[in-house]
């Protein structure tokens, strides 16, 4: 409008101090008229073409801002080692970036609990409940303004990676309406992904973890149990060997050499009684 009403100033203005009669609106000549058409039309085609060109600069500098916060947001999740950390972080992002309540739902036991919000949220009701784990179980979106269970006040999305969808992303404005147009539908797309991306790392990283920590469970347990089978075998070996000698050879030995036989017996279960304590 602005450019529209700037094209009809300059054609009135045109019209005014160049056509004759000068300083009036009326033009007494056929060849004036059709040049006052023509200016108009160009007036008109240039403040058209001029409103364009401003409407693609303005689109390209957002998708600008955009691309650059999702680089930035994908630095901060490179850096992230903690699942908490990274789930919080993801949840400000989004919120900041598309002025929208956000919550993350991940699986515990075959069902999906709150693990991040902003604002902060401690449970959902049963619509919003249902539609985020149809979502899940569906990898598709679902709630609001969906075509599956639209009942719901938020709209959950999945965070999907190749293995699968691994929890969903709820959004929720305060006002009526369009909760996300397409260009927003696509920056959560992209967020979804990368956080998707980021969490199966986190999750690879403990479960790598994990096995290490049990290999080397593994190997102290081997070690210990070679260490204590090593210790016993001593004593062992000594009462076996007393024990068979006062049975095979118990009338040819006499006194002084049946308690040193015991005495060796009761020594070596002692010691065996003082490993097992």
């Amino acid at each position: 409008w602005p450019s529209l009403y700037a094209s009809v100033m300059a054609v009135l203005l045109f019209n005014f101090f160049f056509l004759p009669p000068l300083y009036t609106f009326v033009i007494s000549s056929p060849d004036n008229i059709a040049a006052l058409v023509f200016f108009s039309i160009t007036a008109v085609t240039a403040s058209h073409l001029g409103n364009r060109v401003r409407a693609q600069a303005i689109v390209a500098r957002h998708r600008a801002e955009i691309t650059e916060s999702l680089y930035e947001f994908s630095r901060k999740l490179t850096g992230i080692t903690s699942m908490d950390e990274l789930l919080w972080t993801t949840c400000r992002q989004i919120a900041e970036m598309l002025d929208r309540q956000i919550v993350i739902l991940l699986p515990h036991d075959d069902k999906l609990i709150i693990r991040a919000s902003d604002p902060p949220e401690k449970s959902l009701d049963s619509a919003d409940l249902a539609a985020a784990t149809w979502a899940w179980r569906h990898d598709r979106a679902a709630g609001r303004g969906s075509d599956n269970l639209p009942g719901a006040r938020r709209l959950f999305v999945p965070l999907r990676t190749a293995r699968g969808p691994i929890g969903v992303i709820g959004l929720d404005s305060d006002g009526p309406g369009l909760l996300l147009g397409q260009e927003q539908q696509r920056l959560v797309d992209a967020l979804g992904d990368q956080t998707a991306l980021a969490i199966e790392r986190i999750v690879l990283s403990q479960d790598l973890d994990q096995a290490r920590l049990h290999a080397e469970t593994e190997r102290l347990r081997g070690a210990l149990l070679s260490s204590i089978s090593h210790d016993l075998r001593t004593p062992l070996s000594s009462i076996l060997g007393a024990a068979s000698s006062l049975d095979s050879y118990d009338a040819l030995l006499d006194d002084k050499d049946r308690k040193e036989l015991l005495s060796t017996i009761r020594e070596e279960a002692e010691r065996l009684s003082r490993f097992v304590a």
